[in-house]
């Protein structure tokens, strides 16, 4: 399960896992890893900020300081614009 975004915020939405066979995995693998090296990144870069400014960023100081990564454009759209 997960919450519904900014549109429907009290909205919990059902959601179902399925395996996918072995032969699929070219298909996802580069978004795949453009997304763990997106989330790492803004991982280690909220764990400094807070270390050094005692605060956490904001969801958009992370997408102002990460859209310029050339992973960000290995992205589709819809997974882009919800990275940080």
């Amino acid at each position: 399960m997960a919450w519904s975004g900014k549109s429907h915020p009290h909205r919990l939405l059902l959601t179902k896992q399925f395996p996918l066979g072995l032969e699929v995995l070219p298909v996802f693998q580069p978004v795949m890893l453009a997304a763990n090296r997106i989330w790492n990144s803004c991982a280690w870069h909220s764990r400094e900020t807070f270390r050094q400014e005692n605060r956490w960023p904001t969801e958009a100081e992370l997408k102002a300081k990460f859209k310029s990564f050339a992973a960000w454009r290995e992205l589709p759209p819809q997974i882009g614009a919800r990275a940080c």
